[in-house]
């Protein structure tokens, strides 16, 4: 991210089989000025979403919960980073074992942040960006 681009250019797809979930992040992004273009409940879902967005240019960033029913977080980050490898994926969730952390690293996520780290999850973003 230049200098000049601030979190208002950032532009999400939130996937989590959680509605509640979903709601907080997105008004914890939204309110930072972020924009979530998409939302998906589950890894199937997600995919399709994401597919039809166009990538690698949007969204910029998919923040992507791991227990999900079908596909796990895990499986639709593999799929996504081996179609586009520079597409910025946050593992988000509530189960964040040091076996998850691992293999989301071997993938080439860029983050694993736990759901009660919610309101930081803007200022996590930005630096993920701002170190691409």
């Amino acid at each position: 991210m230049s200098s000049g681009e601030s979190t208002a250019n950032i532009s999400v797809l939130l996937v989590d089989d959680e509605e509640a979930i979903r709601e907080l992040a997105r008004v914890v992004l939204e309110r930072a000025g972020l924009t979530v273009l998409d939302e998906a409940e589950d890894g199937v879902k997600a995919l399709e979403r994401y597919r039809a967005q166009h990538p690698p240019d949007v969204p910029l960033v998919v923040l992507l919960d791991n227990r999900m029913p079908g596909l796990s977080g895990l499986e639709v980050a593999a799929e996504m980073l081996n179609d586009f490898p520079t597409q910025i994926v946050v593992l988000f969730s509530a189960h964040l074992d040091p076996e998850i952390v691992a293999h989301a690293e071997r993938l080439g996520i860029a983050a694993c942040v736990p759901k009660l780290q919610v309101t930081k999850l803007p200022g996590i973003l930005d630096e993920l960006l701002a170190a691409s």
